[in-house]
């Protein structure tokens, strides 16, 4: 199929295909909801992080690192920030 395609293109033999503005407006809509919903998650677990350095919660397990926060489960022992 991709030689194909490629002989097309090269012969001149393809039409050009008008896209309407909507799909593209649609997918910048999700990249957009896509990269807000990762940086509210490094804030949040940046936020995490500096509750449990100062003590505000408590780890389960030997170390507090984030990656027990997500395995091991995490208790207030405080107001929250």
């Amino acid at each position: 199929m991709p030689v194909k395609l490629a002989e097309l293109l090269r012969g001149n033999h393809l039409k050009p295909v008008y896209h309407s503005e909507t799909g593209v407006r649609v997918l910048r809509e999700l990249a957009r909801s896509y990269l807000t919903i990762v940086e509210d998650q490094i804030r949040v677990m940046s936020r995490l992080k500096r509750c449990i350095a100062a003590g505000r919660l408590r780890v389960r397990g030997e170390t507090s690192t984030t990656s027990d926060i997500g395995h091991s489960g995490w208790k207030s022992s405080g107001n929250p920030a």
